[in-house]
């Protein structure tokens, strides 16, 4: 990863008030940065649609202390990750993912070396503000549905476009400050 996107990086970190939200960026990023490193000659077909190339969550949290999961598949080194967060923590699980047909995709999570076939069903739909539907069934880890929006897409394939694709979907996520906890 370059020492633009590292310095990018941290200034989202340091200059991210309780008010936005950043927890896309680390986990995208290192979706990208392992995409360069899985790079492979053989690649499937996309199969997959609108599953792949957007961010998807389960819902939009109001609070920044709010937890919620977030679900990205990229066609591009066919990697993904889940993670759960809130503006304060979070944990995240790298995939391997490869189509399968029939609204089928099969993950290998690289640490666990677990394998499993997901079925998803990724549709338009009109969901409060949401403009796409994910149902997955059988995964491991995250939610079971999640939404996503136009503009949610992540286009480019270099780890700063992608960058730049999460930054401007992590400002549209105002979030409230919880001052339940604060003295």
């Amino acid at each position: 990863m370059s020492d633009g996107t590292w310095k990018g990086l941290r200034r989202a970190l340091v200059s991210t008030s309780s008010r936005t939200i950043w927890i896309g960026l680390a986990s995208v990023l290192a979706v990208a940065v392992g995409a360069s490193a899985y790079r492979s000659h053989e690649r499937a077909s996309s199969a997959s649609g609108l599953i792949t190339g957007r961010i998807w969550i389960d819902h939009l949290p109001q609070k920044d202390t709010e937890h919620f999961e977030v679900f990205v598949a990229m066609d591009e080194g066919s990697l993904g990750v889940f993670q759960r967060s809130s503006a304060y923590e979070g944990s995240f699980e790298v995939f391997k993912h490869e189509p399968r047909g029939d609204g089928k995709i099969q993950m290998l999570f690289p640490q666990t070396k677990k394998k499993v076939d997901v079925k998803y069903e990724a549709t338009n739909c009109k969901d409060k503000d949401f403009d796409y539907c994910l149902k997955l069934t059988g995964a491991p880890r995250g939610a079971t549905s999640y939404v996503s929006k136009r503009g949610w897409e992540i286009e480019g394939k270099d780890p700063e476009a992608i960058e730049r694709a999460v930054i401007a979907w992590e400002k549209q996520l105002a979030l409230e400050t919880d001052s339940a906890g604060s003295e």
